[in-house]
């Protein structure tokens, strides 16, 4: 074997001494020229840009239609807020039409036409009376005796003023307004003599 001015045996690829190999690099097991995977870059290279400007653009939609949603969002928050606000109204003036004379025609008219429109919006009264166990999700306490600050085993000594609730799709129901109630602790919770 010829050997070079250093004393080693020339590169297999060699053909002499002044014949250089085309520099490559290896590319999944086959090994493919420098100037080929530089003439790849080159022709990718467009589309690389073009594929992230498309992608700013995109996300820039994206942001505009969060942007967007939010805004939507609050506006909806807001008329519930306010529609909510007009239904305890309602229920107010249908409260006070029941504290009145309650045999004169004039206020059993009110009070059947504000039940009606009511209806129509699917508000119905909550069924709460005395002896429910009490439930923060649809009561309010207004007055509790003999009760501190945990409301476990309690239940309604009376009604004070009813609660409404909105159902909507599914038969589950958004509470409109809790009914305000008084309540007590069961008697029989803590008695271990049962």
């Amino acid at each position: 074997m010829k050997k070079n001015r250093r004393g080693r045996a020339p590169h297999a690829g060699w053909r002499s001494a002044k014949q250089k190999p085309e520099r490559s690099t290896s590319i999944a097991s086959e090994t493919v020229p420098l100037a080929r995977v530089n003439a790849i870059v080159r022709e990718l290279g467009p589309l690389l840009t073009g594929a992230a400007e498309n992608l700013r653009a995109i996300e820039d939609r994206h942001h505009a239609v969060l942007s967007a949603s939010a805004t939507a969002w609050a506006e909806r928050e807001n008329l519930l807020h306010r529609y909510y606000g007009f239904v305890r109204s309602i229920l107010q003036v249908r409260d006070d039409c029941t504290r009145c004379d309650a045999d004169s025609p004039g206020m059993g008219a009110v009070r059947a036409g504000l039940d009606r429109a009511l209806a129509e919006q699917r508000i119905e009264e909550l069924p709460v009376k005395a002896g429910d166990a009490f439930d923060p999700e649809i009561h309010e306490c207004e007055s509790a005796a003999g009760i501190g600050e945990d409301s476990r085993g309690a239940v309604v000594a009376n009604v004070l003023q009813p609660g409404f609730v909105q159902r909507v799709q599914g038969g589950l129901g958004v509470v409109v307004r809790p009914a305000k109630v008084q309540i007590n602790h069961d008697m029989n919770e803590g008695d271990d003599n049962r």
